[in-house]
């Protein structure tokens, strides 16, 4: 919807549309940082919503196959597991006074869950963006560059790896309901993207969600879990 706006020249749907899918305040965002804060998700979202619960079925059935249990009791237990700790990030994770702690707790563990599987999307990244013809090696080099420069331990890994695949910079001044926040940039060298950019997110994040899809199915029936 986004992709579609912004090609229409509708500026103001796009800001509806994008305001749908981030926390940031988008109202007087120009195209750049319209184009910025969807591409930003994308990356954000393979990991914590796509890649990571994968990730961690993976980990759960190789876990319970190990160790005699049911691979597949484990593997859903696992998952679980996860998909709690990042429901309750998103509901109280730092943004009540009155659950500080508990909220704080909740991000902690929702930062420990990501922790691999952030670092581990280089893979299906790197397999996409040679599938899509992009510059891997370009994208590789913003990884090791880019990869710590967030307060988030996990959030400019897969976003530094899009910025150098797309040739884009992400990152920047980025506007909260709460005030305004000085992120750094994430390929500073590169230009802001462009509407086309957003087709070219979405070409890598459908790709690599096959190949971690295919990945995952590999690892369970190496191991003989059907």
């Amino acid at each position: 919807a986004v992709l579609e706006c912004l090609e229409n020249g509708d500026r103001e749907g796009a800001i509806r549309s994008v305001a749908m899918v981030v926390g940031r305040d988008v109202s007087q965002l120009d195209q750049g940082g319209i184009t910025r804060a969807a591409i930003e998700t994308l990356a954000e979202n393979f990991v914590d919503g796509f890649f990571a619960p994968i990730f961690w079925f993976c980990i759960g059935g190789l876990w319970g196959y190990f160790l005699g249990s049911d691979p597949m009791l484990t593997a859903l237990a696992f998952i679980v597991a996860f998909k709690v700790a990042n429901t309750l990030d998103s509901m109280v994770g730092y943004k009540s006074e009155e659950y500080l702690e508990f909220g704080c707790a909740s991000a902690r563990l929702d930062d420990l869950f990501n922790y691999l599987p952030a670092r581990a999307s280089v893979f299906p990244l790197f397999l996409a963006g040679a599938l899509c013809r992009k510059e891997v090696l370009e994208g590789l080099r913003i990884f090791l560059r880019d990869r710590a420069k967030h307060d988030s331990p996990n959030a400019a890994h897969a976003e530094s790896f899009f910025s150098g695949l797309l040739g884009v910079r992400l990152g920047g001044v980025t506007r909260y309901p709460y005030g305004i926040k000085e992120k750094p940039w994430l390929g500073e060298e590169f230009p802001d993207p462009l509407s086309e950019h957003i087709r070219e997110a979405l070409c890598l994040v459908r790709t690599s969600a096959w190949v971690g899809i295919l990945s995952g199915c590999m690892v369970l029936l190496l191991v003989g879990i059907p």
